[in-house]
């Protein structure tokens, strides 16, 4: 019995060695040979975990066009892993290229994923355990491309902006309401509030 368990042990350690050296003989050409190999050292799986290793590899999975890349770079930014500082900014960034999709060589960019969009703003906005802003000028950049999107929050945050003559931006209900009036159109209960406020304080009693 111990011995057949032994041959087991061997076979799969086997295994295991054949399957790490084929994924790094694959990782220059393949995208998601480099990912799993990047992930295998980041969770410490079948190898010891090495954070540096584990960003080497992601970051070749990144070069040759891996879509989960990116969006895995983001979170391990802003959590930090082992031998890796938090970095709010570098997962802002990071957060924002994973809402990218890219043809092409980046001749032709579509948004994919909303969630990293608002991951983005809220970092570049409010910042990580700081809560300070970490670059407004990005988080307005973002608001803009989530505005394209025609997201009902964004719609909202715009009208806001315009209400209260936010970042550097001139007071002008009329805009303002714009914005308010298409995020209510498109279910956004918060701008819905600011419309049906009492006459007196309602933007549409300002319009």
């Amino acid at each position: 019995m111990i011995i057949e368990t032994s041959k087991a042990y061997g076979i799969t350690v086997g295994r295991c060695k054949s399957r790490l050296f084929n994924l790094i003989k694959n990782t220059d050409t393949d995208s998601e040979a480099a990912f799993t190999l990047g992930m295998m050292y980041l969770k410490g799986l079948n190898v010891e975990q090495n954070t540096h290793k584990a960003m080497f590899y992601l970051n070749q999975a990144r070069s040759l066009g891996h879509d989960k890349a990116d969006i895995t770079f983001a979170y391990l930014y802003k959590y930090g892993a082992p031998d890796l500082e938090k970095d709010p900014l570098e997962a802002a960034e990071f957060f924002r290229c994973a809402a990218l999709f890219s043809k092409d060589e980046f001749k032709e960019l579509a948004f994919v994923d909303e969630d990293a969009l608002w991951e983005a703003f809220n970092l570049f906005l409010y910042g990580g355990e700081s809560r300070e802003p970490l670059c407004v000028r990005s988080a307005l950049s973002v608001l803009s491309d989530l505005r394209e999107k025609r997201s009902p929050y964004a719609l909202y945050l715009t009208g806001e902006i315009y209400h209260k003559g936010l970042y550097g931006e001139d007071i002008d209900l009329e805009v303002a309401y714009s914005f308010y009036q298409e995020a209510a159109d498109l279910g956004c209960e918060e701008a819905e509030e600011v419309l049906n406020l009492k006459p007196s304080d309602s933007i549409r009693h300002c319009k």
